[in-house]
């Protein structure tokens, strides 16, 4: 073997080396990225879940603390509108948070922290909470 033919040897060893080294780089910059996507996604849900629990709260804020100004039905009326408003933004953010679990499981099969049965169980919770209240306050 020739001194020419070990140098290109050398050198196709050499690139192929740093391709492999490139390549776990990549899959290790594509990792952080799935992570950095999945901490983004519970940001969001769960400021969706604080943007639907604030507008329950000033449907039952306004509900019981406006009782005696008039016309009742209308304070009524109002509180009934911000706590369904509230409730619709939960329920929203749980079908967000499940698409793009589902959407990034199936992609890049990504294990989540929080399993989307749980955040289903929140959603379930929230909503039943909301409901009890309206009960409450309205009946």
């Amino acid at each position: 073997m020739s001194s020419n033919d070990e140098s290109k040897e050398k050198l196709a060893e050499e690139r192929t080396e740093w391709a492999h080294e490139r390549t776990e780089w990549a899959e290790e910059r594509t990792e952080w990225a799935d992570q950095r996507t999945y901490l983004a996604q519970q940001r969001t849900y769960s400021g969706w879940l604080r943007t639907g629990l604030t507008s329950m709260a000033v449907g039952f804020g306004i509900v019981e603390f406006m009782r005696d100004v008039e016309p009742t039905w209308l304070i009524s009326a109002i509180g009934f509108l911000f706590i369904t408003i509230g409730a619709a933004v939960v329920a929203i953010a749980f079908i967000s948070f499940r698409h793009v679990s589902l959407k990034m499981q199936r992609m890049r099969e990504v294990e989540m922290a929080i399993p989307v049965w749980w955040t289903a169980a929140i959603t379930v919770g929230l909503l039943l909470s909301a409901l009890g209240g309206m009960a409450v306050v309205f009946l």
